[in-house]
């Protein structure tokens, strides 16, 4: 079971405030190394009629306590592999995919595992406009095991850098700004997260 709170931070109402997207599903392990996801949106329903799903497959060739590091299960590198898809609908005006691909590695030291990496996803909105489609979100965070079956994170990301939001009307935190040039670059961003292991 995992479970995620947050997202890109925004500054409308005062303080900065994490958008409160809240995402919760099971994870299926197939192998020790390959497994399958599937979370729902909870906020999306605040938007009437919405809904938002992501479905995606992991796969971690290399992590503590399997092959070349199996002597060793709370000590080594880990580098993971995914693929995931986004669905969005109001049941209305269609169906939006977004497809994204990530990757990430780190060094686990018994309970503290830091880690960093970078997604790279398409915007159907932008097939056929002037922005870059590419969504591009480099990360660095850390994950807290709690004995063998539960863990929390902590990530920061910088969402869809490449991409310029001088026209958005919502106040965000950006990583980079540019007056004279009226450029906005970067959503800093921050998630939390947990998971549960069920079964042996």
């Amino acid at each position: 079971m995992e479970i995620t709170v947050g997202g890109p931070l925004i500054t409308n109402l005062g303080a900065p405030l994490p958008i409160p997207n809240f995402l919760i599903g099971p994870c299926y392990g197939v192998t020790d190394d390959f497994d399958i996801t599937a979370l729902v949106n909870l906020t999306a329903p605040f938007t009437p009629g919405l809904l938002d799903l992501i479905s995606g497959v992991n796969w971690v060739p290399i992590q503590p306590g399997i092959r070349n590091q199996k002597n060793s299960s709370e000590r080594g590198w880990g580098l993971r592999g995914s693929f995931s898809i986004e669905w969005i609908t109001n049941f209305k005006d269609g169906l939006m995919i977004f497809p994204t691909i990530e990757t990430a590695g780190g060094w686990r030291y018994k309970w503290f595992n830091p880690f960093l990496g970078v997604t790279l996803g398409l915007n159907s909105y932008r097939y056929f406009g002037t922005e870059p489609a590419a969504i591009l979100n480099p990360f660095l965070g850390a994950e807290f095991i709690i004995k063998d079956r539960a863990s929390l994170s902590l990530k920061c990301t910088v969402f869809d850098c490449v991409y310029d939001f001088d026209e958005s009307q919502v106040d965000w935190v950006y990583m980079y700004k540019n007056k004279t040039e009226k450029e906005k670059y970067g959503l800093f961003g921050i998630t939390l997260g947990f998971s549960w292991k069920f079964g042996q």
